[in-house]
């Protein structure tokens, strides 16, 4: 079981899915917005209370999953609160 991710996950270029439900992660990396390539981002049942900024700048990002994680704001991301 995973609890972080190394700041190398951004180097995965070419990277199309990455799968990382059923872990402990807390934190992703602000490195995840080098995955220029990432289309599918799968994070459920983690521990992950916010998304980096990067997250939302990933330029073929089509899919993510975020279910069962104790979120704590999405707010401004998804273009909800000022």
């Amino acid at each position: 079981m995973l609890d972080t991710l190394p700041e190398s996950v951004g180097n995965l270029k070419m990277l199309i899915v990455l799968e990382l439900n059923g872990n402990d992660i807390v934190n992703l990396p602000e490195s995840i917005g080098g995955l220029t390539s990432l289309e599918y981002l799968w994070l459920e049942d983690n521990q992950i209370q916010t998304l980096p900024e990067a997250v939302y700048r990933l330029p073929t990002l089509k899919f993510v999953t975020i279910r069962n994680n104790p979120l704590k704001n999405l707010g401004k991301a998804f273009g909800f609160g000022s």
